[in-house]
């Protein structure tokens, strides 16, 4: 960034787009480092810079790859997505409280450092919150515990979102496109809990 910070100056970038990684931020359980956030608010003031701050939090390009170690570790408590064939994805099952918890507690926290360095001067304009969100390489989690999810009513949300006059399982109210949209509907309540957070705190 030492030679990107000039770089962008003379040719007229005005804002800079930058991952910030749970990994990073969170590496130990409950202990947080914001040093490359402070790196990068204080860079682009000197330069005269605006910065967007893309969280990759439990969410980059359809797996954990950022989250830390001690949520990857931990299968139990932070459980993968399982694939038609019973195999585990390197994906965090988005239904699972736990881990929802853990990646919004992070998120804001992050938030909350955000503003006590940022919050007059707002050199960060804007916060991503997950980057392409979603799961690779199945149509949605077939864990035991969503299976048990899949085949109960539809949350009265998604009934009234959708318009529909009745309510039922998934696979009822869906046909098709069931599973697909079962994976979405949990993946927008994991996305809006940890943006939730750090609107909240931050």
């Amino acid at each position: 960034l030492e030679r990107t910070w000039p770089l962008a100056r003379r040719i007229h970038v005005n804002t800079v787009q930058i991952p910030i990684q749970w990994q990073t931020v969170e590496p130990v359980e409950g202990r947080f480092d914001f040093t490359v956030v402070n790196g990068l608010v204080t860079g682009a003031r000197a330069n005269g810079l605006r910065l967007i701050l893309a969280w990759f939090g439990g969410f980059k390009n359809g797996a954990m790859h950022f989250a830390p170690a001690w949520v990857k570790e931990d299968v139990k408590k932070y459980p993968r997505m399982i694939d038609q064939t019973g195999s585990p994805l390197r994906a965090l099952a988005t239904h699972i409280e736990a881990t929802q918890a853990a990646d919004a507690h992070a998120f804001a926290a992050f938030m909350r450092h955000l503003k006590q360095i940022d919050g007059e001067q707002h050199t960060v304009i804007a916060i991503q919150v997950e980057n392409e969100a979603g799961v690779l390489g199945t149509d949605r989690d077939h864990s035991e515990s969503a299976n048990q999810l899949f085949a109960q009513q539809v949350p009265a949300a998604v009934v009234k979102a959708f318009g529909k006059a009745n309510s039922g399982t998934w696979s009822e109210m869906f046909d098709a496109y069931a599973s697909e949209t079962f994976a979405a509907y949990y993946q927008a309540r994991y996305l809006n809990h940890v943006a939730e957070a750090g609107k909240r705190d931050g």
